[in-house]
């Protein structure tokens, strides 16, 4: 497997350039930044979250974790993490643990660590564990400049 279909249709559809990085499968965006020798600074990761409401994408960088007391103050929702065969169901295309954090891709609403803004570069989880998708970080504000941006995690 390579680039999600859906990903690669989005960032096409948005017209913006990308390359991919292919890499030893790994079980982690924190060890795929390793291995693939890029910043976990730079690396943004999903994280696919549910309340009543529904879905929601959280994308932070891979050397943090969120933390839902500061997600609460950002969103006024209280979120958890969705099972993994209900976040599966909305990434048909991705294998288990690599989603992309593109939810326009997918059509779901996002939130944005703010540790990711003013990044030159920025690596995208593909949809497999073993490729990367590079954009330049204006790209990637593009890519996101409908979601809810905030400081809801904290540094591993």
């Amino acid at each position: 497997m390579t680039v999600s279909n859906a990903l690669q249709e989005h960032l096409n559809a948005q017209r913006i350039p990308f390359d991919v990085l292919m890499h030893s499968p790994t079980g982690s965006a924190a060890r795929s930044a390793q291995v693939s020798h890029v910043s976990g600074e730079c690396l943004a990761k999903a994280v696919v979250l549910k309340d009543d409401v529904g879905f929601l994408l959280a994308i932070l960088p891979a050397t943090h974790h969120i933390r839902f007391d500061l997600l609460f103050k950002v969103m006024g929702r209280n979120l958890s993490m969705a099972p993994e065969a209900e976040a599966s169901e909305l990434f048909v295309d991705c294998e288990l643990g690599a989603f992309p954090p593109a939810g326009g891709a997918y059509g779901l609403e996002m939130v944005v660590e703010r540790a990711l803004e003013g990044k030159p570069d920025i690596y995208l989880e593909g949809g497999d564990h073993t490729c990367l998708v590079h954009v330049r970080g204006d790209d990637f504000e593009r890519l996101t400049r409908n979601a809810i941006h905030g400081r809801f995690s904290t540094h591993d």
